[in-house]
C-alpha cells in the first residue's frame, strides 16, 4: 500500500516521464531528414537534446537539476523506448558499455560544471530580456543601457572578461591593464573602437568610431579584433553580420 509521500513521489516520477516523452516527441520534428532517417542516431540525439533541456532549468520546478538526476531521466526514457524499438538509444552500438558520442559529452559537461567551485549561473537570454526592460527607463547614454549592449556582445561572441574588458578592480583608466602580446608595451587588453571595422552595402569600409556615421540598415558585415584570447590567438578578427530579426539579439546593433 502506498503512503501519501510515496504516492506523491510516484506521481512526480510519472509526470517527469510524461514530460520527457513529450520532449522526445518535440525533438523528433528537428531530426527527420529524408525518408529513411537513422533511428539510432536520431534517438541518441533526442536524448542528448532532452538532457540539455532539463539541465538548463526546464524541469517541473523550473530549476536546474543535478547531472545525476538528468542521467536518471535519460535512462528511464531510453528504457521506455527500448520496449518499442529493442534499441538502447544511449549507445552507439548495442554491445557498448559507455554512452554514445552524442550523449556522453553532454553528461560529462554537466558533471564537470557541477564540480566548478563557487560557480555562478550563466547570464542567459531571459536575464538579458529583463535587463533590457529595466534599461528603457534610463537615459540612453547612462550606464545600464551601455552595460546591456556590452552584455549582448558577450552573448553573441562568447567573450571572456579578459577578452573584452578590463579585469575586476581596475578603475584607473589612464593605467590600463597591459596585454601580453609580443612588443606590446602600452596597449590595453580590452577591445577598443579601433578594433572594429565594417563594410556597408556600397562596399565602403568604416573603421573604429566611424561606424557610427553610417545608418545601421546599410551595414552588412562587422569584424572585431580581439587583442587578447585565452587560446593564445591574440589579435584574431571575428566576423559578425546583422540579425534579420528586429527583435533578436544582434552583435552589430550592440556595437
Amino acid at each position: 500500500m502506498l503512503t501519501p509521500n510515496s504516492a506523491r513521489t510516484v506521481s512526480a516520477r510519472r509526470l517527469h516521464c510524461l514530460c520527457f516523452c513529450r520532449l522526445v516527441k518535440w525533438t523528433d520534428n528537428w531530426l527527420l531528414v529524408g525518408d529513411d532517417p537513422d533511428l539510432a542516431m536520431r534517438g541518441q540525439l533526442q536524448l542528448a537534446m532532452c538532457a540539455v533541456h532539463l539541465a538548463t532549468g526546464n524541469s517541473i520546478c523550473c530549476r536546474r537539476i543535478k547531472a545525476a538526476i538528468v542521467e536518471q531521466h535519460v535512462v528511464a526514457a531510453a528504457t521506455f523506448l527500448a520496449h518499442f524499438t529493442g534499441c538502447d538509444f544511449r549507445k552507439d552500438l548495442p554491445t557498448n558499455s559507455l554512452m554514445g558520442h552524442l550523449l556522453g559529452p553532454v553528461c560529462r559537461d554537466l558533471r564537470s560544471y557541477e564540480s566548478v567551485p563557487e560557480r555562478r549561473e550563466p547570464y542567459d537570454l531571459r536575464m538579458h530580456a529583463l535587463g533590457r526592460v529595466l534599461a528603457t527607463s534610463h537615459d540612453t547614454n547612462s550606464l545600464l543601457p551601455a552595460l546591456m549592449d556590452g552584455f549582448k556582445q558577450g552573448l553573441c561572441a562568447g567573450c571572456r572578461l579578459s577578452e573584452w574588458a578590463q579585469p575586476a578592480g581596475k578603475s584607473a583608466i589612464d593605467k590600463p591593464q597591459l596585454n601580453h602580446l609580443i612588443g606590446s608595451l602600452t596597449q590595453t587588453r580590452a577591445v577598443v573602437p579601433a578594433d572594429v571595422r565594417s563594410v556597408a552595402l556600397c562596399r565602403s569600409c568604416l573603421v573604429g568610431i566611424c561606424i557610427t556615421y553610417a545608418p545601421l540598415t546599410i551595414v552588412v558585415k562587422v569584424w572585431v579584433k580581439f587583442r587578447t584570447q585565452k587560446n593564445g590567438q591574440h589579435g584574431k578578427e571575428k566576423l559578425f553580420v546583422p540579425n534579420p530579426d528586429p527583435h533578436g539579439v544582434c552583435m552589430v546593433t550592440s556595437l
